[in-house]
Order: structure tokens, then sequence, then C-alpha cells
């Protein structure tokens, strides 16, 4: 993305959240971790690293 984002920031979250959530045996209660704090969500240190630079990313455009 190089500009700031078209669609309302909520609406984002909730579906990118419920979607992961699906995927995830542990569901919205690790969406939910990871939303509230990366650093210490029950994730590989991978899927850390992403999240952590999406909300880096995010914090730009709010």
């Amino acid at each position: 993305m190089t500009g700031p984002p078209t669609l309302a920031p909520s609406f984002c979250c909730a579906s990118y959240s419920a979607f992961a959530a699906a995927q995830l045996p542990a569901g919205m209660r690790l969406v939910d971790q990871v939303r509230a704090d990366p650093a210490t969500a029950e994730v590989s240190d991978k899927l850390r690293a992403f999240a952590g630079d999406r909300r880096r990313r995010a914090a730009r455009w709010s």
C-alpha cells in the first residue's frame, strides 16, 4: 500500500480478524491476543514479527 487506506480501518480489521479466526484452531481468542499485544501472544516468532510490522504501518495512517 502506498497511500492512506480507503476503507474504514475498523471494517478491515474486523473482516481480517474474522477470517484469521476461522482458520486457526484457537480461533478468535488467539486473534485477540495478537491484536492486543503481539509480543506476548502465543504465536511463532515469524508471525509475531509480521504482526508488529502491520501495527507500525497502520499507525502511520491513523
